[in-house]
């Protein structure tokens, strides 16, 4: 049986485990005869007969609890597709941090990792490699070695899963500024080149200050082959001279946005966080508040009264006085999007996460040269949210059931790009803060799809119980129960 049964595929499961014949689970459900049951076994059913099948089965207690929900997941997938119930699980796996595929990877390509590690700087380009677990380790690679760079080009099918593949292993690498996505769409004439073929090469330099080259052919996450060769002889440069031959076509979709160029680069980042907002519906998933959604004047008082002086020592006072109000002024745009803009916006936040801003003052990705915020500005931040969540149209509010909190925040802006970062972010990461955009029209659809038809509406608390949440946790802060 697949990930993903279909119905009929899920209930000749459970008829073998109850050793039932079409007659018997006719009888069951209550059927005269067994043409119903045969109908659906055949895929020739409709969904509304399925679940009313489905229904009666229950009524009857047959089922044992696994298979109640085997058979209901079952339902949703006949009804979506086995394509689209693949891409929706995958992102959803993407938010919670797992993977649906075995982490095992082959010994050949955890050698070629190790050796790339033990290098001082390496240029390494991958072609496709869409496993989930790859991208993980390799993300770790490059966060321990800024040196590092990696060039990833792949081909993407025309449905839901690959796209959704690509969204998981480019989240797990785009949030790094040594990172650079390349895709070509399988619609494109030059995506036959390329597609099925799994490599990694590279040319390193090792901590002796030895050049050498590193190719790994990969057939299957489990299955590899390593060559290395001197970098005299040629490998890398041979395979990248053919690899531009047969990549013609590939197009970037990261849009690289960092501060590895000092203070004035948090007000570049900021800059293009701005531009993709204006004008554009939003759907964010993320653990509290972002930069954007606090009022300007709190914002300033926290990185003016902060250290922040004291972190830019090297920056002049009048420069990081006029970055400051740089950031504030671009800061008081994107509030303005944000909250006075007639686009949709539709976030999911974690109780947990917020809970913890309003006993701390600290968000999530709070940046190290801010202070917190105090008791009255956190007041302020959440009566903004609450009096919005009631009374604006434009501005819905979600907030994940059990405090489940995300493992990546996701912002995807319509029609524009979407930006994809870890919520726990190494510390190495804080010192060049990296947000880089994704920009590709399959990958947001797929995110944008999942967010409206599954995400909001199965795993979110119900709307009257999300406002009753907020308004529980203004009166507790304005009693000092967080103090």
């Amino acid at each position: 049986m697949s990930i993903y049964p279909t119905f009929a595929e899920a209930l000749r499961t459970v008829m073998s485990a109850h050793q039932w014949s079409s007659e018997t689970l006719a009888d069951v459900v209550g059927y005269r005869s067994k043409t119903s049951v045969v109908r659906i076994l055949q895929e020739k059913s409709s969904q509304l007969n399925r679940q009313q099948f489905f229904n009666r089965l229950m009524d009857a207690q047959a089922l044992r609890p696994d298979e109640i929900e085997l058979l209901h997941n079952a339902l949703n997938t006949s009804m979506i597709g086995k394509d689209q119930a693949c891409a929706r699980g995958i992102i959803y796996d993407i938010i919670r941090g797992h993977t649906l595929q075995d982490q095992s990877i082959s010994p050949n390509i955890e050698r070629a990792l190790e050796l790339l590690d033990s290098c001082a700087a390496a240029d390494i380009t991958m072609v496709n490699c869409m496993w989930p677990q790859i991208s993980d380790k390799l993300g770790a690679l490059l966060n321990s070695h800024p040196e590092h760079q990696l060039h990833h080009m792949f081909t993407l099918q025309d449905n839901g899963t690959s796209a959704a593949t690509a969204l998981a292993c480019t989240a797990r690498l785009a949030y790094l500024p040594n990172y650079q996505g390349h895709a070509l769409d399988q619609t494109d004439a030059e995506a036959s080149i390329l597609t099925g073929a799994n490599m990694l090469c590279a040319t390193a330099t090792t901590a002796q200050g030895q050049q050498v080259d590193l190719l790994v052919v990969i057939n299957g996450v489990s299955n590899a082959h390593i060559h290395t060769a001197p970098t005299p002889q040629g490998l890398y440069s041979f395979w990248r001279a053919a690899l531009t031959e047969a990549a013609q076509g590939f197009h970037p979709i990261t849009y690289k946005c960092d501060t590895a160029s000092g203070p004035a680069s948090f007000v570049g980042i900021l800059r293009v966080m701005r531009d993709c907002e204006k004008r554009r519906a939003t759907y964010q998933i993320t653990p509290d508040f972002c930069v954007n959604m606090l009022p300007a004047h709190c914002l300033r008082a926290s990185l003016t009264e902060g250290p922040m002086r004291a972190a830019f020592s090297q920056v002049d006072e009048s420069t990081l006085d006029r970055l400051i109000n740089e950031f504030v002024a671009c800061q008081r745009q994107r509030y303005d999007y944000m909250f006075n803009s007639r686009r949709a916006k539709h976030i999911i936040f974690s109780t947990r996460a917020v809970r913890h801003f309003a006993a701390t003052g600290m968000i999530t990705s709070h940046f190290q040269a801010m202070r917190p915020f105090t008791p009255r500005e956190r007041l302020e931040v959440l009566r903004n949210l609450h009096d919005h969540a009631l009374n604006d149209p434009y501005f819905n509010v979600y907030f994940f059931k059990d405090d489940f909190c995300p493992a990546y925040e996701i912002a995807c802006w319509e029609q524009n790009g979407m930006a994809c970062l870890p919520v726990n972010r190494p510390n190495a990461l804080m010192s060049n803060y990296c947000c880089n955009i994704i920009r590709h029209p399959k990958l947001i659809k797929a995110f944008i799809g999942y967010f409206k038809d599954e995400l909001r509406q199965n795993f979110t608390l119900p709307q009257a119980q999300a406002i009753e949440f907020l308004k529980s946790t203004i009166d507790r802060l304005e009693c000092g129960q967080f103090n």
